[in-house]
């Protein structure tokens, strides 16, 4: 990785470390970079992340520093999790002769920036012969690792997010929650987590459909959950559209799934999105859902079924959407247990796990024979 910064792959990888068996498979976390703000997470489940310190883009030496850990290590696995760090990794895993290295991805669209698009490109094609396989956590990034990376398609594999069902919180904590958002009694109370990069995420949508659903009367309150570079421009928005005594910017959360319990309404309106740990976290904790009918949410999400679907960028769609949920408590109810009930059968950890350890006992067998 590069850091453990708050993001969906980072937490995606401490999932996945969580639920592997350690018995079988004894896991290094390796930072390009600095360990990030989710590094005490990864110290409280006994991973102490390994940081390269990565001066700049251009450090090469960043593969020979990782090549000597591999050879220390004896690394029999090296996956590399998003195009640079995958990079590196199955760089420095040929230099130290690690037997299977793999290439992760977690999103669609990779990068906003067409150069380096085109540069990932060109590097994947000197590294695909020594990719053992690419793990996708969607189809649709299945679909852009071989349509636009022209990866071997029998070399990937779909291999889901997995979440677990929270412990339901109490009336008391409820309460407390929400209030720290800024609901008052009677207020309802509809929230937007993931990070503020509006390359990829659509918060202005969800801010111009709580203005719709303001201007209709209702005793809307808004919470936007999350920090990114794209903050100034959104608190800009809100103020134009008149509606910032009715939206709470809390920043980065490390209880963002918590919250999400808070919620009488999760959205999730994104331009771009890999696999959405935002909408698993806010399925598995029962809350109805109004996400972006985007591929990868559609794959989770079957709409009127686990939660209602909206057209990219609507904001007028979107806002329709989130008051029916709110006006139908039988509908949101229905839609909320649908979608934990989806979330325990396809998107548990345990099957994220399995998944997991039958492609490295797969690859290390494929390895190993003669």
């Amino acid at each position: 990785m590069h850091g453990l910064v708050p993001g969906g792959a980072e937490r995606i990888l401490l999932s996945v470390l969580e639920s592997v068996d350690r018995d079988r498979f004894d896991s290094l976390i390796v930072c390009l970079d600095e360990p990030g703000s989710l590094a005490s997470e990864a110290s409280d489940l006994g991973f102490e992340p390994i940081v390269l310190g990565r001066s700049s883009r251009r450090d090469v030496g960043v593969v020979l520093r990782l090549a000597r850990l591999f050879a220390h290590e004896r690394v029999s696995i090296a996956q590399g999790w998003l195009p640079l760090p995958a990079t590196v990794a199955r760089a420095a895993a040929v230099t130290a002769r690690v037997p299977v290295r793999i290439y992760y991805e977690a999103a669609s669209d990779p990068t906003p920036d067409p150069r380096r698009a085109r540069r990932n490109a060109r590097l994947e094609r000197l590294l695909a012969p020594f990719t053992d396989a690419y793990v996708a956590n969607s189809e649709a990034v299945a679909a852009a690792l071989r349509d636009g990376l022209r990866a071997d398609p029998a070399k990937i594999t779909v291999i889901p997010n997995g979440i677990a069902v929270p412990e339901p919180i109490d009336r008391e904590e409820r309460e407390r929650l929400r209030a720290e958002l800024g609901a008052k009694p009677g207020d309802r109370l509809v929230g937007m987590v993931a990070r503020l990069d509006l390359h990829y995420k659509d918060q202005p949508t969800f801010l111009r459909a709580v203005a719709l659903l303001a201007a209709e009367g209702r005793p809307i309150r808004a919470a936007v959950v999350g920090d990114g570079s794209g903050r100034d421009e959104l608190e800009r928005l809100a103020a134009e559209l008149g509606i910032v005594d009715r939206v709470e910017f809390t920043g980065f959360r490390r209880d963002g799934a918590r919250l999400a319990q808070a919620l009488d309404v999760a959205t999730l309106l994104s331009h771009s999105e890999g696999f959405s740990q935002v909408v698993l976290e806010s399925m598995a904790a029962g809350v109805p859902l109004v996400a972006t009918a985007i591929p990868p949410n559609r794959e989770a999400v079957e709409d009127g079924v686990h939660g209602l679907l909206v057209t990219p960028g609507d904001a007028p769609a979107a806002a329709t959407a989130i008051g029916r949920l709110l006006d139908d408590g039988e509908l949101a109810a229905c839609l909320g247990t649908a979608a934990r009930v989806r979330v325990v059968e396809r998107y548990s950890p345990e099957a994220q796990a399995d998944a997991t350890m039958r492609l490295y006992d797969e690859l290390l067998v494929n390895r190993a024979a003669p």
